[in-house]
C-alpha cells in the first residue's frame, strides 16, 4: 500500500504541471484513472510500464496544453489591441523607447576597443 501511495502522489505532482484551467476542472478525473491503471498492474514491471507510458503521455499533453493556452490568451491580447487602437500605439511607443534607451545606454557604456 505504501507504493501505491507514493506512487499517487507523485502522479499528483506531474498532474500540477498541466495549466491551472486544466488541472483544476480534470485532475480529480486523471488520478482517479490513474488510480485503475495501477490496481491492474502486477507486478514491479507492469507498474514500470505504466510509469513510462504515462511520462511518455505528460511529456506530449502538457507541452500542447500549455500552447493552446498561450495561443488563446495571445488571440484575447491582439483582440483587445484591436477594440483600444490608441492605447497600443502608445504601448508600442513606450516599449520603443524603453528598449532604445536601454540599448542606447549599454552600447555607450561598454568600450569600443
Amino acid at each position: 500500500m505504501s507504493h501505491d501511495s507514493r506512487s499517487v502522489r507523485l502522479y499528483r505532482r506531474l498532474i500540477e504541471l498541466y495549466p491551472a484551467a486544466f488541472h483544476q476542472a480534470d485532475a480529480g478525473s486523471l488520478e482517479q484513472a490513474f488510480r485503475d491503471e495501477l490496481a491492474k498492474a502486477s507486478g514491479t514491471w507492469r507498474v514500470a510500464m505504466l510509469w513510462f507510458l504515462l511520462l511518455a503521455d505528460l511529456f506530449v499533453s502538457i507541452p500542447v496544453r500549455v500552447m493552446r493556452e498561450a495561443l488563446q490568451d495571445g488571440r484575447y491580447t491582439f483582440r483587445l489591441w484591436a477594440r483600444h487602437p490608441l492605447h497600443t500605439v502608445f504601448m508600442i511607443a513606450a516599449l520603443a523607447i524603453g528598449i532604445g534607451a536601454t540599448t542606447g545606454a549599454s552600447a555607450s557604456s561598454t568600450p569600443c576597443c
